[in-house]
């Protein structure tokens, strides 16, 4: 058996020692490795050519992530737009819409209304009702990730 184990090892690490390993980007900031240029999508091989988006990169196989920390930090998050959430304890709408923001890795001011009585007054004052979802000027009422994830988007 050792024999066989040591004539694999010996024909097949040569063959992978001296891949290449080609990186790209998508505008959703989707990173992909893929080990030829054919594999990259022809939208994003003209990426060099001055694009918003990060070019097309040649990396050492076993090097990926260590490139990606180095020159891509993560893309910006969606969140810029202010997100308060109007919640009560008690609500698991309120508690679905929390872990959704969370999941999604949108940062969010959670504010109980039962328990901050200025946040009791604004959230009266933009129609009341839990929970209640302020991003910007966009007032979204109920647990809706669309209606959510629109809203980010329009900012």
């Amino acid at each position: 058996m050792r024999p066989c184990f040591a004539l694999f090892l010996a024909l097949v690490l040569p063959l992978t020692a001296g891949a290449e390993v080609f990186k790209y980007t998508t505008e959703q900031g989707q990173v992909h490795f893929v080990d030829s240029l054919e594999k990259v999508p022809e939208a994003y091989r003209s990426q060099a050519g001055g694009s918003p988006l990060p070019p097309i990169s040649k990396v050492s196989p076993g090097r990926e992530n260590l490139y990606e920390k180095e020159h891509y930090p993560a893309p910006p998050s969606p969140t810029k737009a202010s997100v308060e959430i109007f919640v009560t304890e008690w609500c698991p709408y309120c508690q679905k819409l929390e872990e959704f923001l969370t999941r999604e890795r949108i940062a969010f001011k959670k504010l109980d209304v039962e328990k901050d009585p200025k946040a009791g007054e604004l959230h009266q004052s933009l129609g009341g009702g839990v929970p209640l979802t302020r991003i910007g000027e966009t007032v979204i009422s109920g647990f809706d990730e669309n209606a959510i994830r629109a809203a980010l988007r329009k900012r």
